[in-house]
């Protein structure tokens, strides 16, 4: 086809167009207990498969958590996981409808664990606490706070009648407030 010549149209062929854009954090405390994630894209349905592979991953023959359902809200998708272990650099494995999954090394998740920690019970609100936690992939600005034992684990909660949030100082432990 020359310059000189008009484009022609294909109606046998189409091209879908989808994939995921953006997750909503890349950051998560492991837990038992299921976590949402909320995955941002084009054309994202509830019949698609989010998983998770770990950081040296060239595919996603090898993920280590995948998502238990999908909800849709308008062009969002939300997934839940369950995260029980520390892992950081997870590699993001997304399925179209039951197709392959594909691994998007550029959406990156890291599950972090506290192992263990030292802290002071029955203290009153007024006394400066000093909380040491060891842990995989805690960072300079992570935050922890307290939460009635069987509460639900939401910052903006009932920190204030607890204590208030630590936030982490990797150089020499955390400063509360």
């Amino acid at each position: 086809i020359g310059a000189t010549q008009p484009f022609v149209g294909y109606p046998a062929f189409t091209v879908d167009i989808f994939g995921v854009s953006s997750v909503s954090t890349s950051f998560l405390v492991s837990s038992p207990d299921s976590q949402s994630l909320v995955f941002d894209g084009l054309a994202l349905s509830t019949n698609d498969s989010f998983a998770w592979a770990p950081a040296s991953s060239v595919d996603c023959s090898n993920a280590v958590v995948e998502s238990d359902s999908v909800i849709m809200d308008d062009t969002l998708a939300t997934a839940t996981f369950i995260f029980d272990a520390a892992n950081e650099g997870l590699q993001l494995c997304y399925s179209r409808q039951g197709g392959a999954f594909v691994l998007y090394q550029n959406i990156i998740l890291n599950v972090m664990t506290i192992t263990e920690g030292q802290y002071v019970v029955g203290v009153s609100k007024a006394t400066a606490v000093e909380f040491a936690g060891v842990g995989i992939g805690l960072r300079g600005g992570d935050v922890a706070f307290w939460i009635e034992s069987g509460a639900a684990c939401s910052p903006g909660g009932s920190t204030s009648a607890l204590g208030g949030e630590v936030r982490v100082n990797t150089e020499g432990g955390g400063v509360g407030n």
